[in-house]
């Protein structure tokens, strides 16, 4: 199995409930384009990540360089984000209260 193939298969076990029955049938659907739905949680970005090393065409797929590039990229918007929530919510600052 490719070094992508092995990436692949981390993606959908880690960011999916079910992960997909390893058959050869299975093997047979993702070899003709077959691919598992996003999870209704799963970021966006990563899933279009996730998608990007999927491509049917292997020359079509990202270098490793590529994915670390993003994975960096989307783990830091999602801790923007994150601290944008927290702000809304009030838990901005260290906590002091001040008088």
């Amino acid at each position: 199995m490719s070094l992508f193939g092995q990436y692949d298969d981390f993606f959908t076990d880690s960011f999916n409930k079910h992960s997909p029955p390893l058959s050869d049938a299975y093997a047979q659907r993702v070899a003709t384009g077959f691919r598992p739905s996003k999870p209704e949680k799963m970021d966006p970005e990563l899933y279009d990540l996730i998608e990007w090393c999927w491509k049917q065409d292997p020359n079509e797929r990202p270098q490793m360089k590529d994915v670390m590039e993003c994975l960096i990229a989307i783990k830091a918007n999602m801790e923007e984000a994150e601290e944008a929530r927290r702000i809304r919510r009030g838990g901005g600052g260290c906590g002091c209260v001040i008088s």
